[in-house]
């Protein structure tokens, strides 16, 4: 019976750490990411449309670097950092994961597809990418799913 308690006391310490952990990982990202804000000049809508290719519509674009910017602050950033995260300093070639705080294999990238699938009513075409996945990347999926 004791060994119980050994092994339960054991698992809440690891989970402990490991909440402990992830938190100093997100303060550490917040304050890279307004680090990376602060550091840029916003782009406005049309510049933003520029960047993600000729063939893009600015609305199509646009509302995909919004609903970037809130699922960011809902699951990325800490609630004291959520004032960093604004869709006018996202740019297309910000890389998900290193610059946006997004991983692939997180909740946060299973809310983002769930948001732009229900923002454009389609069902998002996956995509065969090497390397880092980019706000364009994101941009021209929504744009390929909608057959545009």
């Amino acid at each position: 019976m004791e060994w119980w308690g050994v092994i339960v006391a054991m698992a809440s310490l690891m989970t402990w750490c490991s909440f402990r952990q992830e938190a100093r990982e997100k303060k550490t990202f917040a304050e890279h990411f307004r680090q990376h804000q602060a550091s840029r000049p916003v782009i406005a809508a049309e510049e933003f449309s520029r960047q993600c290719g000729a063939d893009v519509s600015p609305d199509i674009a646009n509302r995909v670097r919004r609903i970037l910017a809130e699922v960011g602050v809902t699951w990325i950033l800490p609630s004291d950092a959520a004032d960093a995260f604004h869709s006018d300093g996202i740019y297309a070639d910000d890389h998900l994961e290193a610059d946006l705080g997004y991983h692939l294999d997180s909740l946060a990238f299973i809310e983002l597809e769930a948001r732009l699938e229900d923002e454009f009513g389609v069902r998002l075409v996956a995509i065969e990418h090497d390397g880092p996945v980019t706000v364009r990347d994101i941009v021209l999926v929504v744009k390929r799913s909608l057959n545009i």
